[in-house]
């Protein structure tokens, strides 16, 4: 399974998601990798800070590339070596266009992480164009990210989304002190049960979405 989270806006909370997930199923002993296709490393420097806290073998292994070809020689390089879930950060930019075109094409699923704002919504089109263009079979899902506790905002915009064609998460992944400690810990995991929970949970609910979403399509395509 390859999930690429991508849009052209910053701070969507796209790697902090990417990392989570990833995290997630590499918990689950799942033979997890993520991709690191963002120039800035966000991912890879997570990792790094978090191995020196929480020892080797605590984190999913993160791998950098810098262009397409980079990122399609390596999901073909972590299938054979046997990894089941994949997970690939993209650029904040439709500018890396070649890097995102390939990781769409390397999808099983491509996941939009969208704030709740028009302007979010108004990024949609452009990024549903490349997906358009590179890979019009690959499901798509629309996940609200850094909601805050305005719930009629929230379903505003997951009214939109729909309306747009793409199916929304029912999975809200709020904006929490948490998610900030855990790029510095490391891992949400690594946080007092306490704290972790509200923002574990969430996570825990959208791969659960996730699957299903990903089982489904693959019946589908038994079937036709």
């Amino acid at each position: 399974m390859i999930v690429t989270v991508t849009n052209q806006k910053g701070g969507v909370g796209k790697t902090t998601l990417s990392m989570s997930l990833a995290t997630y199923w590499h918990r689950q002993e799942q033979r997890t990798a993520l991709i690191d296709a963002d120039p800035q490393r966000s991912a890879a420097r997570w990792r790094a800070r978090g191995e020196t806290q929480l020892g080797r073998g605590a984190l999913p292994e993160v791998l950098t590339c810098a262009d397409g070809t980079e990122i399609e020689e390596a999901c073909a390089r972590l299938a054979s070596a046997g990894r089941t879930r994949i997970v690939i950060d993209t650029p904040p930019s439709l500018t890396a266009q070649n890097s995102v075109a390939s990781a769409i094409q390397c999808a099983d699923l491509v996941l939009l992480p969208i704030r709740p704002s028009i302007l979010d919504l108004d990024s949609l089109g452009d990024v549903r164009r490349l997906i358009q263009a590179e890979s019009r079979e690959t499901p798509v899902l629309v996940v609200v990210s850094l909601a805050r506790a305005s719930w009629s905002a929230t379903r505003e915009v997951r009214h939109s989304v729909e309306k747009l064609g793409y199916p929304c998460a029912k999975t809200v992944i709020h904006e929490r002190a948490s998610h900030a400690r855990a790029a510095l810990t490391g891992s949400l995991w690594a946080l007092p049960p306490a704290i972790r929970r509200p923002a574990t949970g969430e996570i825990a609910a959208l791969v659960a979405e996730i699957e299903a979403l990903l089982s489904a399509s693959r019946a589908e395509k038994k079937v036709a």
